[in-house]
């Protein structure tokens, strides 16, 4: 057991392959300085409502956070590139401006595991094409999710869904 102040640390201390858990406080926003890539396989991302046994679709108390970044490289929060990686119980949050990053958790992994997360991008709410989630994985499940927003209001002139299928 080891105690990490980044997720980025965290993600960084795991092992591909050993199912290394990394636990997200119940009451904290990890920040992101840039999108976390996660391509080591079989990691497991735990917000600490999963482990308390609460399941709740949105209003995770563990959540991560991408904020305004410069890189055009920062599509979104999250990226899974992965082979059986895992999320619970975590909500993530992305108010990024940079004209590429119009995404919040992007899925190109195989078999990847979402359960009891939300999704919710803040930013480009006007934007063709934006969304809080891009579902290209391979043979992925998405569990008891919430996609988007119960307070912005999205334009109706535009094509912004929550989820998107690109193949990207």
């Amino acid at each position: 057991t080891h105690y990490f102040t980044s997720l980025a640390d965290a993600y960084s201390a795991a092992v591909s392959n050993q199912n290394d858990v990394i636990i997200l406080d119940g009451q904290s926003t990890f920040t992101l300085t840039s999108m976390l890539t996660v391509a080591k396989n079989r990691v497991h991302f735990r917000g600490l409502d999963s482990l308390l046994g609460l399941h709740r679709r949105y209003g995770q108390g563990s959540k991560v956070s991408l904020g305004v970044t410069t890189a055009a490289t920062d599509l979104g929060t999250i990226l899974v590139t992965g082979v059986r990686t895992s999320f619970k119980g975590i909500k993530f949050l992305n108010s990024n401006t940079v004209t590429e990053g119009i995404y919040c958790f992007l899925d190109g992994g195989e078999y990847t595991y979402v359960e009891n997360c939300e999704f919710y991008k803040s930013t480009d709410l006007d934007q063709t094409g934006a969304a809080e989630f891009v579902a290209n994985g391979d043979s992925s499940v998405y569990k008891n999710c919430y996609f988007g927003t119960t307070v912005d209001a999205i334009s109706g002139a535009i094509i912004r869904p929550c989820v998107t299928f690109s193949r990207g």
